[in-house]
């Protein structure tokens, strides 16, 4: 009679399977790798690209917008002086 309780639980309060709890493991650790690849592959493809092109375009889509607030202004003339 002394077995140990899992330390794990779901959502709902059970104890999981050690099993389950394994590949839920697993399944976090792919899912953080993914996400380091996904964003290599981003920057990547980022560099590849030029970026008066990108500004270009990105003020294209902006002049089409209409703007509510002053919020989104400061926010375009931040990333023009950062980036430009």
């Amino acid at each position: 009679m002394g077995t140990k309780r899992p330390t794990k639980t779901t959502k709902s309060g059970r104890y999981m399977n050690p099993t389950d709890q394994a590949r839920k493991e697993a399944r976090r650790k792919e899912l953080k790798k993914n996400k380091k690849q996904r964003m290599a592959v981003r920057q990547a493809v980022l560099k590849g690209k030029d970026p008066l092109v990108l500004v270009k375009l990105v003020d294209c889509i902006l002049s089409n917008l209409i703007f509510p607030n002053g919020f989104m202004k400061q926010k375009c003339r931040y990333f023009r002086a950062r980036f430009m």
